[in-house]
């Protein structure tokens, strides 16, 4: 079984845990689908909004899927997710640099 099929069966049988949905999600990131990735995981900021480290793969995902759309409204999302990172956590690991770098990509924008 690959990870995706065997995440799925364990998501299917506890569709409420939330670790069993955050590598769900991860999965799905790093597969190359974002869209799932992003829906998993706002489900699981839902219940828990302040947990910086969903927030991180979450606006990852969001600038997966802005490089493969060019939809701005999600590059803004994810910049917006990477501001409350450092709001709650200004030594969060990598978050300046990568909102930098999507700054670097807005502005490069229509």
């Amino acid at each position: 079984l690959d990870y995706q099929t065997t995440w799925n069966r364990f998501f299917l049988s506890n569709p409420d845990d939330p670790d069993i949905l955050l590598n769900l999600a991860l999965v799905h990131l790093f597969s190359g689908e974002a869209k799932k990735a992003i829906a998993s995981l706002d489900r699981i900021l839902k219940a828990n909004p302040y947990n910086n480290s969903v927030k991180f793969y979450a606006g990852m995902a969001r600038v997966r899927q802005f490089l493969k759309s060019g939809d701005f409204f999600l590059l803004n999302q994810a910049m917006a997710q990477y501001n409350e990172i450092l709001d709650l956590d200004p030594k969060f690991p990598q978050a300046k640099r990568l909102l930098k770098i999507m700054a670097d990509l807005k502005s490069q924008g229509p």
